[in-house]
């Protein structure tokens, strides 16, 4: 069974990049009807945060990748690293090194100008007569030849042996380090695949060493190519674009950043929004990129819009009530956006009809649930006269305008189904009434009552707002002009 694992350090929120390793490690395990773990990578005791550990479990799910059993907490298997380190010492493949941090300072600049990998004067097994400090334990690093790994998006990869280092595995306070914690859990989770970002290609070299010196088979590896900003640099670490929880404030839903993420240098997702069983139907590790990602806030508003457009409307209320209630930056109960979807909604399902309408106008023009939600907020408020937009305010202006507004408020007052047929045969009659276009009726109305000359359709809009709300705002319009004109 192909078995994989997405292992993050809680010390930060989940980056775009390691949320795409985490996709892809995903993706391979459907792929090949296999199982997703994920194991949380604590040794760094200082920088480890618990609250970081759940955010990034809950960003995991909202993007769709729940793993498989139970999660390893890697700081509970020290015991079993220590083992492993121990049984390294009995065959010879490690060695306890004597160096305090000065003589180590020394060695290592003495390597680094040679440019040959560190060597400890101690792995031929001697110690010191006077140890100044308790013993680290290292692996012995091959002496010659070549290391060699087969990477399924590089090829087969290869590098002198002698640029491995004897590297730490046992710290001398007794803690182990990352790269031995690391072989032994891959190793006991049986963890055959292992997809990882490009950065970690020098320690895949060290891993496999280690692997063989401790007589076990080394996992598959795939060294993904990083991804880059627009401006070609790499993603920065900190919080905003580069984390998840940046792009979910922004308005992106969890499906369409996931989606997003998967297509990074892979073509078989089109620019669409797949899921993750969709994409696995198709996905292969050979068929990524070899060149670097680059991010585009283009492509992914445009996968985003599409995503919104095709939702189902309780699923979208359900977005934007969690957006403006946890991921905008402005959440809260006082949020004015939230207050707005508050008259739209009911504990989270649509009320009527009408409010319906108003999602269908919107959720196909707006790139974002922070857009969509502003939409929303505009469509809804109390809008000010005279109208903020200036083609609304000269659609206001004219000798015909008040005679054209009086007969569409006694039409549309007389509607008794407040359907988009009715609205729109008693529109037509204004127009037939007073040996005008149709156009000619609806500008200043729609200046009237929405106030903005770039909204959607006239008929569709009144319709989602109400015969109620629709008057009343022709209403205020129509006093308006009789004081101002």
């Amino acid at each position: 069974m192909v078995v994989t694992r997405f292992a993050p350090s809680p010390t930060g929120l989940l980056h775009l990049g390691n949320a795409r390793t985490a996709l892809l490690n995903k993706l391979v395990a459907r792929a090949h009807g296999g199982r997703f773990l994920l194991r949380i990578e604590d040794t760094d005791k200082k920088r480890s945060r618990s609250d970081f550990q759940n955010a990034i479990l809950e960003d995991l799910h909202r993007l769709g990748l729940d793993h498989d059993g139970e999660f390893v907490i890697q700081s509970t298997r020290h015991a079993r690293h220590l083992e492993a380190a121990e049984s390294l010492l009995k065959s010879g493949a490690a060695f306890r090194c004597y160096l305090d941090e000065k003589s180590m300072e020394s060695a290592s600049a003495k390597s680094q100008k040679s440019g040959a990998a560190f060597r400890s004067p101690y792995r031929d097994g001697h110690k010191p007569s006077l140890p100044q400090a308790e013993p680290a334990i290292r692996l012995r690093a091959p002496d010659k030849g070549m290391l060699s790994i087969d990477d399924k998006i590089h090829g087969r990869v290869s590098v002198p042996a002698t640029q491995i280092d004897d590297y730490v595995l046992v710290r001398s306070d007794g803690s182990p380090t990352y790269m031995l914690s690391v072989v032994v859990d891959d190793h006991d989770m049986g963890v055959t695949h292992i997809v990882r970002g490009e950065d970690h290609m020098v320690s895949a070299f060290r891993q496999d060493w280690l692997y063989k010196a401790l007589g076990w088979s080394t996992p598959a590896v795939a060294n993904v190519p990083l991804i880059f900003d627009e401006s070609g640099n790499k993603l920065s670490k900190r919080a905003g674009l580069g984390s998840v929880r940046g792009l979910f404030a922004q308005g992106y839903l969890p499906q369409a950043v996931a989606s997003y993420l998967m297509g990074l240098g892979w073509s078989g997702a089109d620019d669409q929004c797949l899921s993750i069983d969709e994409a696995a139907r198709k996905f292969r590790l050979e068929d990524l990129s070899v060149s670097p990602a680059r991010l585009s806030l283009d492509k992914l508003a445009n996968i985003n819009m599409r995503a919104m457009r095709d939702m189902d409307p309780d699923a979208l209320w359900h977005a934007l009530r969690e957006f403006a209630d946890k991921d905008s930056p402005d959440s809260g109960a006082s949020h004015p956006i939230l207050k707005t979807l508050r008259e739209f909604t009911d504990k989270g399902s649509l009320e009527s009809e009408s409010s319906r309408r108003v999602l269908k106008l919107y959720q196909g023009r707006a790139e974002t649930l922070k857009a969509l939600a502003a939409f929303l907020h505009e469509f809804r408020q109390a809008l000010s006269l005279p109208p903020k937009d200036e083609k609304a305010r000269m659609a206001l202006d004219g000798a015909e305008v008040p005679r054209l507004l009086l007969g569409s408020r006694c039409a549309l007052t007389d509607v008794r189904e407040w359907s988009l047929e009715a609205i729109g045969d008693s529109l037509r009659e204004v127009a037939r009434t007073h040996g005008v276009g149709f156009g000619r009726v609806a500008r200043p109305l729609r200046a009237a009552v929405l106030r903005d000359m770039a909204t959607p359709d006239l008929v569709e809009s009144l319709a989602a707002l109400g015969q109620g709300e629709s008057l009343k705002r022709l209403d205020e319009a129509e006093r308006y002009l009789a004081q101002h004109h």
